[in-house]
């Protein structure tokens, strides 16, 4: 299968705005499988990114009984705000795509 990143993130709870992450749910990647879910609040993700560490989203695939490799998660920076986006779109929201909610 090959390592995605070093998390793949599975899940996400919106706050209620819907502007921003409250918290995702995502699996780290070993490269031949996910292992357990964790839970981490928006602001570790922002923190994990910037220290180098790599997310991207990943979606289930019911067929395979597995998750099937989404997109590239990083940061867009917009009037001083980080925003965790799988796109380099300029609008003040996190964007992790269709991901399920939690």
């Amino acid at each position: 299968m090959g390592k995605r990143a070093d998390y793949c993130i599975v899940g996400v709870r919106l706050t209620p705005d819907r502007k921003q992450i409250d918290t995702v749910r995502m699996l780290p990647d070993t490269g031949s499988l996910l292992m357990t879910g964790l839970i981490m609040a928006r602001r570790q993700i922002v923190a994990g990114l910037q220290r180098g560490m790599t997310f991207t989203t990943a979606l289930p695939d019911h067929e395979q009984m597995s998750y099937a490799k989404g997109q590239t998660v990083s940061i867009v920076t917009i009037a001083g705000v980080d925003y965790v986006r799988i796109d380099a779109n300029p609008i003040e929201a996190d964007e992790l795509g269709d991901l399920p909610e939690f």
